[in-house]
């Protein structure tokens, strides 16, 4: 998985992002990061903040490239970006865009239970405009592990696998999740849906 990143980095689809996967370019997971890091900012401060953590850093032809050698290209398009914010932020008379490592783990939480609501009604909206309008699941490890592919991309959450959830099909809904949502296979990625994957083998539709 990405895991937990206090200082930015950039992620597989060349986003700048903080923490467990908080997508700068999201205005308003950007919002919830930043009244946590600099609850003091000034709107001028944060519209250019903004558009500078909206900027992408993607990776040409990353599909082709050998697990070390994109590894090291992450790493690279990674230090770039924190060298243009850490300018931008010195700029504009802030401290570093960065949770610290004290209070960093603590406002993370903070962060994702303050966006956790957004997502929850992502998810439920995914299910309701499937044609076969698959039921709601109450709070589960399987409904955990499709919040998570909500958390990435809410397009995770596709037909074929809201028809395996339909179905009740878990070796299907495995594989939707295992594959489907990682096409180029990246390593750090298919280490997060092996994850996510296995949860769903013991899949079971809850009314909610």
């Amino acid at each position: 998985a990405e895991g937990v990143e206090e200082n930015i980095y950039v992620d597989t689809a060349g986003l700048v992002s903080i923490g467990i996967g908080f997508n700068l370019s999201d205005k308003p997971v950007f919002d919830t990061v930043v009244n946590h890091i600099f609850p003091h900012a000034t709107p001028d401060q944060r519209a250019e903040l903004f558009a500078a953590t909206s900027v992408s850093y993607p990776i040409e032809n990353q599909e082709s490239l050998s697990q070390a050698k994109l590894s090291e290209a992450r790493k690279k398009v990674t230090a770039a970006a924190r060298r243009d914010l850490h300018e931008i932020t010195q700029r504009l008379g802030l401290d570093k865009l960065e949770f610290n490592s004290d209070t960093g783990p603590q406002k993370i939480e903070d962060v994702f239970f303050a966006l956790k609501p957004t997502y929850e009604a992502i998810l439920d909206s995914r299910f309701q405009s499937h044609k076969r309008k698959p039921p709601l699941m109450d709070p589960s490890e399987e409904r955990a592990a499709l919040l998570s592919l909500v958390y990435n991309a809410p397009t995770l959450i596709g037909n074929n696998l809201l028809t395996a959830i339909a179905d009740d099909n878990r070796a299907n809904a495995w594989y939707e999740i295992r594959y489907g949502s990682n096409l180029h296979d990246v390593g750090s990625v298919a280490k997060r849906r092996l994850f996510e994957a296995r949860a769903s083998l013991s899949l079971r539709i809850v009314w909610a």
